[in-house]
């Protein structure tokens, strides 16, 4: 997303505020960024997970949620360890947690290359299973996760999404968030379009679409003497 911004900013002729953007997120992942090549002997920014993450979203067999792959057990405390095992025994014994994670990065893009169509569909299936109602479980809890905190998130997520457009429609992108918010909510939708929906995929857009929702619910004042079905 920071680099997004900093290319707007340079198209608006406002270097010093792109490269400002740039040299403060450098500033906030180098700690995390040297404490991973002082643990591993390689420069990984965040984490090396989004191989074994993507993987699991993308193998043979995919259907969009998380899909049960060989060799993991769906728990998030393990998954590391067995993504070491698995791809040591596939590719060699010697492979540490990041080359783990490239080579399942390889592994996930060589099976969506080998089945073009059947990627095509699986995108447009994670498209419409992220904009739909129903709330999808974690990792390793496919059934519905038990939340005791969920009824302070009333709202159904299409009902969130569909309350976001009305906000957009009555008042227009500008007022309801504009560039910033907007390409938030689409740097937000890619992780489930990349790797697979579930309930945590789905929650940095339900929090970013809480904005535009709420301007659409202003503005059913307005638009109810217009539309009354509305």
């Amino acid at each position: 997303l920071a680099p997004l911004w900093a290319a707007r900013d340079l198209l608006g002729g406002r270097q010093r505020r792109a490269a400002a953007l740039l040299g403060a997120t450098v500033l906030t992942i180098l700690p995390v960024a040297c404490h991973n090549h002082a643990a591993s002997g390689h420069w990984v920014p965040v984490s090396a997970n989004g191989g074994v993450v993507f993987w699991l979203g993308n193998a043979p067999g995919a259907v969009g949620v998380y899909t049960p792959v060989t060799g993991f057990t769906g728990s998030l405390a393990t998954q590391q360890q067995e993504a070491i095992a698995e791809a040591s025994a596939r590719a060699g014994p010697s492979l540490d947690a990041v080359q783990a994670d490239g080579f399942w990065w390889r592994e996930g893009l060589r099976a969506r290359a080998a089945d073009p169509a059947g990627t095509f569909a699986l995108i447009v299936k994670r498209a419409i299973l992220t904009i739909d109602t129903a709330e999808h479980g974690l990792d390793y809890a496919p059934a519905l996760d038990s939340n005791p905190l969920r009824f302070v998130a009333p709202l159904p997520f299409a009902a969130l999404l569909g309350l976001a457009v009305f906000g957009v429609l009555a008042l227009g992108s500008a007022r309801t968030g504009g560039f910033t918010l907007w390409s938030s909510v689409l740097v937000a939708v890619a992780a489930p379009l990349l790797f697979y929906i579930s309930s945590r995929h789905r929650l940095p857009v339900a929090f970013l679409l809480a904005v535009p929702a709420g301007c659409g619910v202003a503005a059913f004042r307005e638009t109810r003497r217009i539309v009354p079905y509305v």
